[in-house]
């Protein structure tokens, strides 16, 4: 892919994500998956990801997926979001998986899914569709 290694090197210069101990899992064009552990740090005191980190996460991907695309500015910004939160479950990682569902000029539609990880399993925790100006 044309575009990953400019991806990556935005993604890794978020301080947020360092936090978050986020990382690429993989991006393709107009796709992105992002994987963050659940830590103490980032739990909702239950030991249950925090909402905070869910949303990150999910808008992370849809960002990193819209930067993906041939002709994406590499300032592109998330310039609104949506998110339906779902009952959170106690998982090992969170998961989001995004990809573009339009593209018009500079406007790109993104909508992205974010599981909790718990072993084989995959809880589905929230829906994410956002508008990225790139």
């Amino acid at each position: 892919m044309k575009r990953e290694a400019q991806v990556r090197e935005r993604f890794a210069a978020q301080s947020m994500m360092t936090t978050l101990a986020a990382r690429i899992v993989a991006v393709k064009d107009g796709s992105c998956v992002v994987e963050a552990p659940v830590r103490s740090l980032v739990s909702d005191g239950s030991g249950r990801a925090h909402s905070a980190l869910i949303s990150a996460i999910g808008e992370a991907a849809a960002l990193s997926a819209a930067l993906s695309l041939d002709g994406a500015d590499d300032t592109a910004r998330m310039v609104e979001i949506k998110i339906n939160l779902l009952p959170v479950t106690f998982g090992e990682a969170v998961r989001a998986s995004a990809q573009v569902m339009a593209r018009d000029g500079a406007l790109v539609v993104v909508a992205a899914e974010v599981v909790v990880l718990d072993g084989d399993t995959a809880q589905p925790v929230a829906r994410l569709q956002g508008t990225v100006l790139a």
